[in-house]
């Protein structure tokens, strides 16, 4: 407090407010959130540092998961970071511990553009029916609503604006839309200016029985360039965790690192990619990051 100009010479006599709990190191979890030094023993919520009741739900469905799964002698699961905010969240507990009570942010995430509330189950869903969390019914009705979603994009695939037209005059007046060669509907929703409603105002859009899920096909066909490429980008990580690092980088000429990060990364000296994503207080990003700045210098 006294860092602050005029606040040189003030006292503090009381805390305000303070939240203070005991807890177990998190870096002693397994990534089923069964303890390394116990066999058997599951921990979840606030116990492993964390804090809300979100980040205490999202632990107890995977810790109850695992241990019903160990109990019938199966193997673990637990979603990946790219996955879902879940495996996020657990995989920063178990490799990074914490310091003060975490909170699960979106921007924890590397790649939350996969990670929207309205894909969760097109992400989730078949690994849950696998692993025996989901109901056949369940799963069925979202085998629906996939092949619901799929035929959609394949219909508006086929639907085409000509230049000549009454829509494309529609388009180019109310959305400021003008196209110097004949368009699918499909690529007409990788803008952002226009929406699946949107395209039922158009003279060729037709009957379909999938328009409940129209918001779900537009989000699909806007975002897929992008998906594909953190696709991309992740399996790229995957592989360069092999990659060696020189003796001699200075950490603290990669730009974009945190400070922390230069100091815990400097005191590490870690041999390879794969050995500096496991630091603690090391995360994806800072790896991704690494691995730009060796390629710059034709390290790799």
């Amino acid at each position: 407090m006294q860092t602050i100009s005029g606040l040189e010479r003030c006292e503090i006599t009381q805390p305000g407010y303070a939240i203070e709990y005991s807890y177990f190191d998190p870096r002693g979890l397994k990534s089923s959130l069964e303890t390394k030094n116990i066999d058997s023993l599951f921990f979840a919520g606030q116990i492993n540092g964390t804090t809300g009741y979100e980040e205490a739900a999202a632990q107890g469905i995977i810790a109850g998961i695992n241990a019903a799964r160990k109990s019938q002698g199966k193997s673990s699961w637990t979603p990946q970071r790219h996955e879902s905010y879940i495996g996020v969240l657990i995989d920063d507990l178990i490799t990074q511990g914490v310091t003060e009570p975490y909170r699960m942010f979106t921007s924890r995430a590397e790649y939350r553009l996969r990670l929207r509330d309205d894909n969760a189950d097109i992400r989730l869903t078949k690994q849950g029916f696998e692993i025996g969390v989901v109901g056949e019914a369940r799963y069925q009705s979202f085998c629906d609503k996939v092949d619901r979603i799929n035929s959609e994009k394949t219909r508006l695939d086929k639907i085409k604006v000509e230049i000549e037209s009454e829509d494309h005059e529609l388009l180019k007046s109310k959305y400021g839309l003008h196209l110097s060669e004949n368009k699918s509907y499909a690529s007409l929703l990788k803008t952002s200016k226009i929406q699946y409603s949107d395209l039922m105002n158009l003279s060729n859009f037709g009957m379909t029985t999938n328009a409940s899920v129209g918001h779900l096909v537009a989000s699909d066909i806007r975002y897929a360039g992008y998906v594909a490429k953190q696709e991309k980008e992740i399996e790229q990580l995957k592989a360069s965790y092999m990659t060696l690092i020189p003796e001699n980088v200075d950490y603290a000429d990669i730009k974009g690192l945190s400070n922390e990060a230069v100091e815990r990364l400097n005191n590490a000296r870690p041999e390879s990619i794969g050995q500096a994503s496991r630091i603690s207080g090391i995360n994806s990003s800072s790896v991704a990051l690494i691995k730009i700045h060796l390629k710059k210098n034709k390290v790799i």
